[in-house]
């Protein structure tokens, strides 16, 4: 990630953001509807995703600090 600009480090943020929210309601939905094993596994992998996205958007914004703060 180094290597992109401040805009682009901003519109990953943005879509980072974006996904997690959607992963969320993915999550909650799953929960809802189906409220069986299977769909608790589906949830603990979609909850998975959402701690590796989080991960990631971390060091994006880390990035994006170090760029704009110089």
């Amino acid at each position: 990630m180094e290597n992109l600009n401040v805009k682009q480090l901003v519109e990953l943020e943005e879509v980072a953001a974006a996904t997690q929210a959607q992963l969320q309601q993915a999550s909650n939905t799953i929960a809802k509807v189906y409220p069986n094993r299977e769909a608790s596994l589906v949830k603990t992998k979609i909850e998975e995703a959402m701690m590796w996205l989080d991960k990631y958007q971390a060091g994006v914004c880390i990035d994006l600090a170090n760029k704009t703060c110089r």
